[in-house]
């Protein structure tokens, strides 16, 4: 079995503002830049064999802090990105809910697949981001590996792929999941 640790990022200024942030690439602010630093001292005692990320800024900056002084190469995937969420991203959900209250309501019913934003449908997101997972399991097993992505990702994952309905992913929050090609198994959940 392959043991993940896969980590939503830490807050950024738009999570703080309801801000829709998709695939755009907003860094991390103060308060996720010292959620990262608790993770990392929660983490310190996981040998981890190797790390992936989420190729957008606040994935990454977060792993690098995680991963700061451990020598391990983070090695970054497009396919860990966050949800596309079209014409949507960058404005706040007050924006969306007023701007396009029939689109919102449709988004409200959750149909696997329609994008009511013009951007990836949730079956979309959990081929991806499961894809994802499948490769990394695949190419180290037996191993520990860190992987920072996304909210909408995780939560795509815990409930496609791991069978673990969850509807909120708090900022740096981890899943431990035991993985191999047959089976998949949350152990452990580490919330801020």
């Amino acid at each position: 079995m392959t043991r993940l640790y896969l980590v939503r990022h830490g807050e950024t200024e738009w999570n703080h503002e309801g801000r829709i942030q998709g695939h755009l690439d907003p860094p991390l602010n103060d308060a996720g830049r010292n959620q990262a630093y608790s993770l990392a001292r929660r983490l310190i005692t996981v040998a981890f064999d190797a790390a992936y990320s989420s190729d957008l800024r606040r994935a990454r900056q977060t792993a690098e802090i995680v991963l700061e002084g451990r020598g391990i190469p983070l090695r970054l995937r497009r396919d860990l990105r966050e949800r596309f969420l079209g014409r949507w991203e960058g404005y706040r959900v007050d924006d969306i809910v007023n701007l396009e209250p029939d689109a919102w309501r449709v988004w409200l019913t959750r149909p696997r697949d329609h994008a009511p934003h013009g951007g990836e449908t949730e079956i979309e997101l959990e081929q991806r981001a499961i894809g994802a997972l499948n490769h990394i399991v695949a190419a180290h097993p037996h191993a520990t590996v860190l992987v920072i992505s996304h909210g909408g990702a995780i939560r795509a994952v815990l409930n496609a792929w791991v069978g673990e309905e969850t509807h909120h992913t708090p900022n740096c929050g981890a899943y431990v999941i035991d993985a191999s090609s047959q089976q998949r198994r949350l152990v452990d959940t580490i919330i801020p």
